[in-house]
């Protein structure tokens, strides 16, 4: 089997996928290699995780997308703000269940 190397831009959509669910072995395998090679990526990786971790705490909480944990103040404004978009985002998608 022909090893294909990945880009950034498919690396986080696999980071992302893989937030969501099991990914199938070659995806976990093309993902290490580039996150072995890429720091920015790697990065990204983390931040994903999290943002699910935050996420996960948070839907059991009341409706309130402005609320984010104090551990996340290091973090660059544009990344706060994304996750409180993100939030907001999924506790609406969680209060309409």
């Amino acid at each position: 089997m022909k090893m294909n190397w990945i880009n950034c831009k498919k690396a986080s959509e696999i980071i992302s996928e893989s937030i969501d669910r099991p990914l199938p072995i070659y995806k976990k395998i093309l993902l290490r290699f580039h996150l072995r090679m890429c720091k920015s990526c790697l990065k990204i990786e983390q931040q994903f995780k999290a943002l699910h971790n935050i996420l996960s705490k948070q839907k059991n909480m009341p409706h309130n997308e402005e609320a984010l944990p104090s551990y996340t103040a290091s973090l660059p404004s544009d990344v706060r703000e994304e996750m409180k978009k993100l939030i907001k985002k999924k506790l609406t998608i969680h209060h309409k269940r």
